[in-house]
């Protein structure tokens, strides 16, 4: 007689994988940052502390991530987008700084325009992100907030990531298809500084004065 008993997955387990060190190291660094930001008192920071040094393993560490504030501006619920986000600069220049909106599934297109994203700046609809970049001739750069996982599951062209820190174990995570043609598309932790005035230009203006 056949056994006919369906075939049932086993429960979810956590993760029992032994921690490494440069994650733990990379939890206490954000603790760490948390105080010298204010957002920690010393009672709490305290508390994190022990819980992190007494995790033996991956999921016990992410349980202690999980209770600390998100390293990325989360979108309130009633605002969140049920759409997916498509962004096309086309020939244009396209800034995405302050204020905007990232969504669960984004894509951004640029055909020669150059376009930059500040994710330290946007509210992110979800903590696993699936961002798709597509270039031609334009150049495209992505700041990306200091802990974040940069996850790279397709790569056509000329993408580079410059020495991004190691990821927050448990923190966001940024899963990027990306395509260029002859453009450049970079991922880094550095903001562009702020543009100096022309020389003549502010001179003319204090003479004016």
């Amino acid at each position: 007689m056949s056994d006919l008993t369906p075939d049932i997955p086993p429960p979810d387990v956590p993760s029992r994988e032994p921690i490494s060190d440069s994650d733990r190291v990379a939890v206490i660094a954000r603790l760490h940052d948390l105080v010298a930001n204010g957002d920690f008192g010393m009672e709490q920071f305290s508390a994190s502390l022990e819980q992190v040094l007494a995790a033996d393993s991956e999921s016990e560490l992410e349980a202690a991530v999980a209770g600390l504030p998100s390293i990325v501006r989360l979108t309130p619920s009633w605002r969140k987008l049920s759409q997916p986000v498509v962004l096309d600069a086309g020939i244009y220049r396209l800034e995405l700084g302050a204020g905007w909106q990232l969504g669960a599934d984004t894509t951004v297109k640029t055909s020669t325009g150059k376009v930059r994203m500040d994710l330290t700046e946007a509210t992110w609809d979800a903590r696993d992100v699936a961002l798709h970049l597509q270039s031609g001739t334009g150049n495209m750069e992505v700041i990306v907030p200091r802990g974040v996982t940069v996850q790279v599951v397709a790569m056509t062209g000329r993408v580079t990531l410059d020495e991004l820190d190691p990821p927050l174990p448990g923190g966001p995570l940024l899963r990027v298809d990306a395509a260029a043609k002859t453009g450049k598309i970079r991922f880094t932790h550095e903001r562009p500084a702020p543009r100096a005035r022309r020389w003549g230009r502010a001179r003319a203006e204090r003479g004016s004065a």
